[in-house]
């Protein structure tokens, strides 16, 4: 019942928010490569992958959570670097709080206040003690002091930012065993079974780093971990990735690029690492200086090209739009008049938000799981563009049932040079916008 000059305005600030939260996201990851290259350049480039990354882009447009998400664990790091580097207090004081705040945000989040323990614990140390002893002496030093004030700040953070979960922790309890549960995968309790954890590095990280910019993160990785120099950085980072990455691979399925978003900015600095010793080293040569900028072009540009062409498509018209008109026009010339809504997939944001508005005394929009059920019209979604023999195959099995005839198709995709992207293989989060509604009407017997 929001009136729809209250609802733009809602909408309109939700995204001026996400927008805001990116744009601090990319600020404070320069600063933080700046500090630890002393590099402008590597700084840029790192900050660049990360405000061109697809899913950041595509996350920007809607009202979630996971844009803070990014911003809270970025300043977390800066944080972690700050504080270790100067030894004050306040920092790991205010790292914690900042730590409890992306719990709060997202209970998985919450784990970023792991990056200020392990910054500390492998921190380098200017005597090359050996790496056991430097551990032991950081460990101590852990336990005189920061480790309390980042375990305080976290409590302040989490009761700031969700204080239910102190006030009514079985609500949230319960919350949590009836919804997240729901989408734990069956093999959860196989501690040993990779093959999650493995479609994170081969499915939703690639996809949301489309299309060759994964590549980069990946090498840039491998260079970091092999770089001993670097190891009092790139250890914690990549330990951080794994703390996030295995429960969240064997506790949720592993189906939405999301889940991947939290862990984007550490391949950046990894990328602004790596970059550093690269452009030291051709700074001098020009051919070579060359051959780099015309590869690293090679691999943004394609990326580049992604973003621009599906922020084109977001501007089209929606499919969902179109459909609700087609309908209006369809019931008025009879009445009563049923919409029947396939059940499969999720119909929630793909055919809803198109009949459901629809609905008065003389129209009835229902769910139906069978396509021989009667109805005037039904209407099936899908949450991506469908590839043309997927949607014959649709249409041919709701047409066996006998109670309905093809109608009408809706789809839309990114276009480049006339060339519509195929969208059908990424992952669902990455397609709502974009998806495939197919529109049937009762066969009328002769």
């Amino acid at each position: 019942n929001v009136p729809p000059d209250r609802f733009k305005f809602i909408l309109l600030t939700g995204r001026l928010m996400t927008v805001a939260f990116d744009l601090a996201a990319v600020v404070v990851l320069y600063a933080i490569i700046l500090e630890l290259t002393g590099q402008c350049a590597a700084a840029l480039l790192g900050a660049l992958f990360y405000g061109i990354f697809p899913m950041q882009v595509i996350y920007s447009h809607f009202m979630r959570t996971h844009v803070l998400s990014n911003l809270l664990c970025v300043l977390v790091i800066w944080l972690s670097i700050k504080a270790l580097k100067h030894r004050r207090w306040w920092l790991f004081a205010v790292a914690g709080v900042v730590s409890g705040l992306g719990g709060a945000t997202r209970y998985p989040v919450g784990i970023i206040l792991t990056i200020p323990f392990l910054f500390v614990l492998f921190a380098a140390d200017a005597v090359g003690e050996r790496w056991y002893r430097r551990f032991l002496t950081n460990a101590r030093y852990l336990l005189s002091g920061p480790l309390w004030l980042l375990a305080g700040g976290y409590v302040v953070g989490l009761f700031i930012g969700e204080p239910m979960l102190f006030w009514d922790f079985r609500s949230v309890i319960h919350t949590i065993s009836t919804e997240t549960f729901y989408y734990v995968p069956p093999g959860a309790g196989k501690p040993f079974d990779l093959e999650p954890l493995w479609k994170y590095f081969a499915v939703l990280i690639p996809y949301a780093t489309y299309p060759l910019l994964w590549l980069v993160i990946y090498v840039a990785a491998v260079y970091g971990v092999f770089r001993k120099s670097l190891s009092h950085i790139v250890l914690p980072l990549c330990l951080f990735t794994a703390l996030y990455t295995y429960p969240m691979a064997k506790g949720y399925i592993v189906v939405f690029a999301r889940q991947a978003m939290l862990i984007l900015p550490v391949w950046c600095i990894f990328v602004g690492l790596a970059s550093e010793r690269v452009l030291t080293k051709v700074s001098n040569r020009p051919l070579l200086s060359g051959l780099v900028a015309a590869l690293l072009a090679s691999l943004v540009l394609p990326t580049l090209l992604f973003d621009w062409a599906y922020g084109q498509a977001m501007q089209r018209r929606d499919v969902r739009d179109l459909l609700r008109q087609d309908l209006t026009d369809l019931v008025k010339t009879q009445s009563p008049v049923t919409i029947g809504v396939s059940d499969s997939g999720c119909y929630f944001y793909t055919v809803m938000p198109g009949v459901f508005p629809l609905t008065s005394e003389h129209v009835a929009v229902r769910l139906q799981q069978s396509f021989s059920t009667p109805a005037d019209f039904f209407v099936m979604g899908f949450e991506r563009p469908l590839a043309e023999n997927w949607r014959n195959f649709s249409i041919r099995q709701v047409e066996s049932g006998g109670a309905f005839s093809f109608m009408k198709a809706y789809s839309r995709a990114p276009t480049v040079l006339g060339k519509r992207l195929d969208l059908s293989s990424f992952p669902p989060d990455m397609t709502y916008p974009f998806p495939t509604i197919l529109l049937f009407r009762k066969v009328t017997k002769p």
